[in-house]
């Protein structure tokens, strides 16, 4: 590696006088031949390593756009179904469709470097509550105390997994 050295010295040394360095530090012969073959075979040494680093550079920007394509994808599948649900009536379910979707969309930003990971939370049951107080409050409003009964312990069931719907 004492050629390298040499090299980078400044003003830069020829093969002539980096030659006969190593022979006086080695006391043992060395040609410009050699250094000369020495700095051709270690440059394509460099240029090799510096190809295979680029190569594998662009495979794995490759692999991550295949990734956040795929995730793409997949959150707007699940945009997709939520919106089915919702337009079944489901809303619960949609609702959970759409919860996963910010999951997935918040991990995509996170593997894009988006997000800094502040704590921030979204809390979609606070959206389900506001709307079972709604639904709650229109039965009571268009039911007889009967039939508010009735869908009342057939939501209770619903959230505890005892409903009809369930």
């Amino acid at each position: 590696m004492r050629v390298k050295q040499l090299l980078s010295l400044s003003p830069p040394k020829t093969e002539r006088h980096i030659a006969a360095v190593l022979t006086a530090e080695a006391n043992q012969k060395i040609t410009q031949s050699c250094v000369h073959r020495f700095i051709v075979a270690h440059n394509d040494l460099v240029k090799g390593a510096i190809q295979k680093s680029e190569k594998l550079t662009e495979r794995v920007a490759g692999l991550e756009l295949d990734t956040v394509q795929q995730r793409q994808d997949i959150i707007k599948e699940i945009q997709e179904l939520a919106r089915q649900a919702k337009k079944g009536g489901e809303l619960k379910t949609a609702l959970y469709g759409l919860d996963k979707a910010i999951g997935a969309m918040d991990s995509l930003d996170k593997r894009l470097g988006r997000l800094t990971g502040d704590g921030t939370t979204v809390n979609v049951s606070v959206q389900v509550n506001q709307y079972m107080g709604a639904l709650v409050a229109v039965i009571g409003k268009h039911c007889n105390l009967e039939q508010q009964s009735e869908l009342r312990r057939e939501l209770l069931g619903i959230g505890t997994g005892t409903g009809a719907t369930a």
